[in-house]
């Protein structure tokens, strides 16, 4: 068997057999869009997806892949293994599991936290409300709260521009 695909180039009309492109021929980007479009589109089985975002812009992140991610979660069990806060946040991620490399090994990310008399492990685990989840997320895939703050500043510093035209 042999399945070839194809992709629409941009712009062009879909009953032109002229705009349409092998993915063979694609930059590496159009060709994991057109395999994540394939992916998350057929069947209803559980899905693991490593790193999806790897060869796509921040624009195909978040029209395509967290799109597609919202509607295809309805169908199916998806994993993503992701280092991108985009996917997580903007995909409305159910649980998010925080990982860390201790030693060579992959473990579950875990505060020590004192309750009472008893110091006890709070794993990393969870909704984007949980705290540490969320502080996570801002740390590891955002570059920190600081960070975070400066990108909207500097966003709303533009919002206010444009609405003063």
């Amino acid at each position: 068997d042999l399945a070839r695909m194809k992709f629409l180039k941009d712009g062009g009309r879909g009953d032109k057999e002229s705009d349409w492109q092998a993915i063979t021929e694609g930059s590496p980007g159009q060709r994991t869009a057109a395999m994540l479009g394939l992916v998350l589109h057929y069947g209803n089985e559980p899905l693991v997806l490593d790193q999806p975002e790897d060869d796509l812009d921040s624009e195909w992140i978040t029209s395509l892949l967290v799109k597609e991610l919202r509607a295809s979660r309805w169908d199916r069990q998806i994993i993503v293994a992701s280092h991108n806060a985009n996917v997580p946040v903007n995909g409305d991620a159910e649980s998010v599991v925080a990982l860390e490399n201790a030693d060579g090994a992959l473990r579950v990310r875990t505060t020590t936290v004192r309750e009472g008399e008893q110091e006890v492990e709070r794993e990393h685990v969870g909704p984007i409300e949980n705290e540490y989840v969320r502080r996570d997320i801002q740390n590891i895939m955002e570059g920190g709260v600081a960070a975070f703050m400066r990108r909207e500043q500097r966003y709303n510093n533009e919002i206010r521009q444009q609405r003063e035209c």
